[in-house]
């Protein structure tokens, strides 16, 4: 068994940031020491649920639903569009139904969503369109290209985004 004692002072940690400007910022405070104990590894705890990659968050405006939102800086959401530069990196996901202000609206972030208007081409990516409406054509204003995911089916899409790619 291994003792270790190491001084530890305040940490700034900035997460989820956007060019020039951070969403949040905080500073964790530790003890003077910490005392760590290495010993024997014990044996594996029981699986732990699967992913649903869904989360919700407080709409500080009407949203309709299967529509893709960004956080605005403020702390709100707003629908995400390719043809504002600053969206790319604050794309959070895709609505799970409407809302109007002041209620909780439940985002995916990863896995599949139906809905029986889409009528996708099945095997092709999906971007993030204008007023976050999610597309398989590019809108000629784009500022950047976000895969947003691929259509399972022409009614079901798998959200899994990817980086987005700035154009020229």
């Amino acid at each position: 068994m291994i003792t270790l004692l190491r001084p530890l002072a305040p940490v700034p940690v900035t997460l989820l940031t956007a060019p020039g400007r951070p969403l949040v910022r905080l500073t964790v405070a530790a003890p003077a020491v910490v005392v760590t104990t290495i010993g024997r590894r014990g044996p594996p705890g029981p699986a732990g649920p699967a992913g649903e990659g869904l989360f919700t968050l407080l709409a500080d405006r009407p949203l309709g639903g299967q529509r893709l939102v960004a956080t605005d800086g403020q702390g709100g959401l707003d629908y995400a569009r390719a043809d504002a530069p600053g969206d790319a990196p604050l794309v959070v996901g895709m609505t799970q139904h409407a809302v109007t202000a002041g209620e909780l609206v439940t985002l995916r972030r990863l896995g599949a969503v139906e809905d029986a208007a889409w009528a996708w081409q099945p095997g092709l990516p999906v971007y993030l369109g204008l007023a976050g409406v999610p597309t398989q054509t590019l809108p000629p204003t784009a500022a950047f290209a976000l895969v947003i995911g691929f259509a399972l089916t022409p009614t079901t899409l798998f959200i899994a985004p990817r980086e987005p790619v700035r154009l020229a």
